[in-house]
């Protein structure tokens, strides 16, 4: 029984520790597409097409990515945790006070509770 049972979780952390490895490879190309889909510029209707078409490309995407047990990790306004958080810099704000996350420069992902990237945020320093 011992046998089995540490079996079934040798092989429930492999699946997982896969997962985390394929959606740590496709990571580079969802960023490459969000900068992508962040530079247009919908002005005029074939560009407001081009953007609802990549808008509905990445509801998709994440949708699928989420079925695979990725989560995105959360960010700002709450408390900056170096666990799940790679700081850039700390700007003063009037809108958050200090320690809190004020902006996100990148997403970070999780799977079943593993960090696979670290979200890459801005802190506040508290007002100005």
């Amino acid at each position: 029984d011992n046998f089995k049972a540490r079996h079934v979780n040798q092989t429930l952390e492999a699946q997982v520790e896969a997962r985390i490895k394929l959606l740590q490879d496709f990571l580079p190309v969802l960023d490459n597409f969000d900068r992508a889909r962040g530079s247009i510029s919908p002005e005029g209707g074939a560009q407001e097409a081009v953007n609802e078409k990549y808008q509905k490309m990445h509801a998709g995407l994440m949708a699928t990515l989420a079925e695979l047990g990725m989560e995105t990790v959360p960010t700002v306004g709450v408390e900056f945790d170096y666990n799940l958080h790679n700081a850039i810099q700390q700007i003063p704000s009037d809108e958050y006070e200090e320690g809190i996350v004020s902006s996100e420069m990148q997403p970070g992902f999780m799977v079943k509770g593993t960090l696979v990237r670290a979200a890459y945020v801005t802190v506040s320093s508290g007002p100005m």
